[in-house]
Parts: C-alpha cells; structure tokens; sequence
C-alpha cells in the first residue's frame, strides 16, 4: 500500500466515473513487484478480472453495459432486439443447412448481461418452433457477476445452462451447431512486443523504486512464444522494419483453435470491432465511451476497459489450421463481413419493414449506422468429413439443403435459394418427382414459424414434367435475395397460392430419407 497510486483519491474523476480500489491496487504493485516484472497481457489481465477473484475492472459488479449515458458499454445487442431477432435468423438457417438435426447447440461465449442470449431464445420460442425444441444453449462466462445478471434476464429459461470458465479454455467438446461470440476476444489481454534485428523482444510491466508501473524489453514469454510459429506465417517478423511495435492477441489465437477442437460440426460466428492489420495498432482504455492512451491503464489499474482491436484474418487464419473454414459468399467471399453488412444479408431491414414502434425502428437501424462500421462478422464452418464413392472422405456442402424424399401430399420441402444450381442439375438429369411443382416463395422476415409455411408470397412456380424435367415459365425472374426460397411439393400454383392466402399452414415434410434428389458442391 506504498504505491503512490495506491494513494491518489478513490475517485480523481468522479464526472468520468472512474472507480479506483487502493486496496486492489496496493496488491497489484506487490504482485508485479515480487515477481520482478509481468507481461502487459498478465497485466491487462489482473487490471480487468483481479487477483485471485478480488478486485478488477470485469470483476467489480459495477460495470454497466447498456444504452444510456451512465452505463460503461454499448453493445449491439443493448441497443436493439433486432440485433438477437437477426441473429437468430442466422442460426435458422445454419441449422437448416446441417439437416435439421434433433439437438442444436448455441454455446455463446462471454454473454454480458445475457440480452443477446435472451432475444435469441425469445425470437426462436415465437417464429421459429422447429428450431427452439431443438435447442441447447449454454453460456460460457468467467465473471460471477455477470452470471448473477445473465440469470435474472434469462429467468424462466429451461434451455440453458452456465458454464463458469475462461472462454479460451473452454471445457466443451463434440458441440453440434453454433460457437458464438459478441465483442469477446477484444477482451483478451494482448502481448505487445517491438522487433529487434528481426527478432520478437515483449514488453514487461515493472514497479520502480516509487511503486509506478513502466515499461521493459526482454525475452518472449512462454505464452507468447507459444504463437510465434502461427504469427510468423502470418506476419513474418524478419520482414518488419526494426522498433516496429506490434499487439498479439495470443489467447484469442489459442482460443480460435480451442473452438476448432470443441466444435464437431457447425459454425463459428463471430462479432467484434477490429479490421485486417490492426496487430500494428496499440491497444488503448476506455471510460465514458471516450478512447484514451494506454498509460491511463497504468495509472488508474482495475478502474477503467483496457481493449485492442481485433484482426479477423489473424483469426480466420489460425482457424482454418483447425478445420473451421470462412463461409464464402456473394457477400462476404472470405466469410469476411462488416457487421451492418451481415445484419443486412440476413433480413435486418426486411424484418424493420413491420416493426410499428418507430423508436424501435429508429434504434434497429442505427445497428446499420456508422457507429458500428468498425465492427466485423467472421462465419466459419466446420463439415464432418464423410466417405465419398471412392473410400476418399469428403465434407459435406457448405449452407446447402438436400432434398431427402418425396414429400407427402398437402406438405412441402424447403430449400435455400442458393441450390438453385444443384436444382437445375438434378432437372438436367430428369431426378426431380413427376407431377410436383417447385415455387420460389418470399418469406416475410423473422415471422414465419419454420415447422410450416404461412405468411410468404409466391414469386413463380414450375411444374415437374412426367421425365423429371422442370418446366419453368418462359417469363421467369427471381431476385435473388435472402428472404426468397424453394419449395418442392404436390401443391399446384393455385393451391399453394390458396391455403397461403386463407391463412392455412402448410407443414414441412418429415427430413429422414436417405435418396436425395439432388446435392450441391457449391
């Protein structure tokens, strides 16, 4: 307790909210005094979640996350429902694209104040049947005080379940369906390192002789001499002009190969602020929603954020080494989006068109806005691998429905737009039932329960000629947008138009054949 910051006023800038314990800080200096030094990542790590559970900024209980001017945080999800409702459109499809299988997990990693899990669930529960009975989700969060908060806001929830433990030691295997994440690896403390003569040199936090914290050069340490074989392929270090200063986020690079072990098949997604290259960037703190240098950190530790921005191709990258490959699209042809971008792809605006509450609307659309053009959505897949024709394994296609049977009269099966090719294929080779038709309907946003059709529009039909070939009309256009489908059934135009139009649900075929009319390699 001889720190001359152990001694400064609780409260130097009681108008920024600045919160700082002398009693955690007296123990930080002693802690980084008696071990001759630590790496900034360990020193961004006590800063924010304490020693040995006491004190720290994450750990406090007194960090707000929210929308109004008094909170720490603005996060998509505090800022809209509509950020969850998209989402959850997301993973709609995701299940869709892994065959609908009977158990989906969402294991959502570092979940705040549990909004995002609460309008995931609450989105799923109202329009989409199917999917919420098959869902298992699980959060994954290393602060107690977050999980007391996540508790109450998801109160009355069966479907999930709490794991206490660090994200990037996640104690979860054979995960079916989808990893998830918003703004968490920007909350890993980071190593920063400079190049010497072509080589890494990290920079150690110290005490002086006053109990200040500074600044010193050694060696790598052992966790980041753990990454230096991934980070070299990625950024060659010989290559970088001597003093140049970088940021290595080590843990989210062990914590992407962890969802790669954890994750047996489905999808990573991903949210966080950051861009490629930003490893050249310092990281910074936050208080009052304003960015300040790094040497506040050292000043005032435990009573402000201490954060860096991610890169996305770091983390893309090192996924891939694990078998998680970036979902290509129009789009995002990396599996690379901004984050208003991927709320676009997947029906933000559609779903805003009839939202009646104009603040609402007005708040939805500011996740589109400029506030959030620094934020990025990364879509990874990971395909179990199955034995082709040849003995020789093969993964599964990428977001693409099959075709299983012949659905029954009055039902229907549902496909995305995007295996209009594979369609074609199949209708090239006569595979398709005779006597059925295939519409391309539109489905109006997040409404449409996914166990039936109700609530869509249809844009065109063909009819499927007695040698398999579908006959479409000579006048065909079809936008191809993210809401549009295609529905194989006995259903002829008009009375598919009919019952949609009456308010008749028509319901899915069951999904448990093995003759698939067609496939896609896309």
């Amino acid at each position: 307790m001889n720190s001359r910051v152990a001694r400064r006023e609780t409260n130097p800038y009681p108008a920024l909210g600045l919160r700082l314990d002398p009693r955690f800080v007296g123990a930080l200096v002693e802690y980084v005094r008696t071990r001759g030094g630590i790496p900034f990542a360990e020193f961004m790590d006590r800063s924010l979640y304490g020693l040995d559970g006491e004190g720290g900024y994450y750990n406090s209980g007194v960090v707000s996350i929210g929308n109004t001017s008094g909170d720490d945080f603005l996060t998509a999800p505090e800022r809209s429902r509509y950020f969850g409702r998209t989402i959850a459109k997301a993973l709609v499809d995701m299940h869709a694209a892994m065959g609908y299988p009977r158990r989906f997990d969402v294991v959502e990693m570092g979940a705040g104040n549990g909004t995002l899990a609460h309008d995931i669930i609450e989105t799923l529960q109202a329009d989409h049947v199917e999917l919420h009975g098959a869902l298992r989700y699980t959060i994954v969060e290393c602060s107690r005080a977050l999980i007391m908060r996540q508790r109450e806001a998801l109160a009355g929830r069966k479907r999930v379940r709490w794991v206490h433990a660090n994200a990037d030691s996640l104690p979860l295997w054979k995960v079916r369906g989808v990893l998830l994440s918003n703004e968490l690896p920007d909350a890993f403390p980071v190593h920063r390192a400079v190049v010497r003569d072509g080589e890494i040199r990290e920079i150690y936090v110290t005490v002086d002789s006053h109990g200040d914290f500074g600044e010193e050069e050694r060696s790598p340490s052992p966790a980041l001499a753990a990454v230096l074989l991934d980070l070299n392929k990625l950024f060659p270090i010989a290559a970088q002009p001597d003093g140049e200063r970088l940021t290595v986020n080590a843990r989210a690079m062990h914590w992407m190969r962890e969802l790669g072990v954890a994750l047996d098949e489905g999808y990573v997604l991903t949210f966080d602020y950051g861009r490629p290259g930003v490893i050249r960037q310092a990281p910074y703190t936050v208080f009052d929603w304003e960015q300040y240098p790094l040497n506040i950190g050292y000043r005032y530790p435990g009573a402000v954020d201490m954060t860096s921005h991610v890169d996305p191709v770091v983390l893309s990258k090192v996924g891939e080494r694990v078998g998680l490959k970036p979902v290509s699209t129009t789009s995002a042809p990396k599996g690379l989006y901004t984050q208003p971008a991927f709320l676009e792809a997947n029906g933000l605006r559609e779903a805003l068109a009839m939202e009646a509450d104009t603040r609402e609307r007005s708040r939805a659309l500011g996740l589109l806005g400029e506030d959030y053009f620094n934020f990025f959505a990364l879509v990874q897949e990971k395909s179990r691998e199955t034995p082709g024709d040849d003995g020789v394994k093969q993964r599964s296609s990428n977001l693409i429905s099959r075709v299983t049977m012949v659905p029954p009269e009055g039902c229907a099966h549902l496909y995305h737009l995007g295996d209009i090719k594979a369609l074609n294929r199949a209708s090239n080779q006569g595979a398709l039932p005779p006597g059925h038709y295939v519409h391309f309907i539109r489905m109006r946003g997040l409404v449409t329960a996914m166990s039936s059709l109700h609530r869509c529009r249809v844009l065109s039909s063909g009819h499927v000629g007695d040698d398999g070939h579908v006959r479409w009309p000579s006048n065909l256009k079809v936008r191809a947008c993210h809401d549009v489908y295609i529905v194989v059934t006995a259903l002829s135009v008009p009375e598919m138009k009919d019952r949609l139009l009456r308010g008749v649900a028509i319901p899915f075929a069951e999904r448990h054949g093995a003759d698939a009319w067609f496939s896609s390699d896309a």
